[in-house]
């Protein structure tokens, strides 16, 4: 299996705002389901809610694949 650690500071997407937590929450769930099992699909979603407006946006973010190291072949020299 691959290593899909989540590295910190990966850019949030926003999916949309609403008015109310229960609408954003609604979404987040249905997102988090139609994404289960799934491995192109975000693996971090979250709610935040906005102090200007009292609005609340929904934020998703994908994981990042790290690749495993190549292995540094040693030059050999010519004889």
């Amino acid at each position: 299996m691959e290593n899909t650690e989540i590295q910190h500071g990966q850019p949030w997407e926003v999916l949309g705002s609403y008015a109310s937590f229960r609408d954003a929450d609604s979404k987040r769930t249905e997102i988090l389901l139609e994404w289960a099992g799934s491995q192109t699909g975000y693996s971090q979603v979250k709610i935040k809610r906005r102090k200007e407006d009292g609005m609340f946006t929904l934020k998703a973010r994908r994981p990042i694949v790290k690749n495993k190291k190549k292995k540094n072949r040693k030059k050999k020299n010519g004889v």
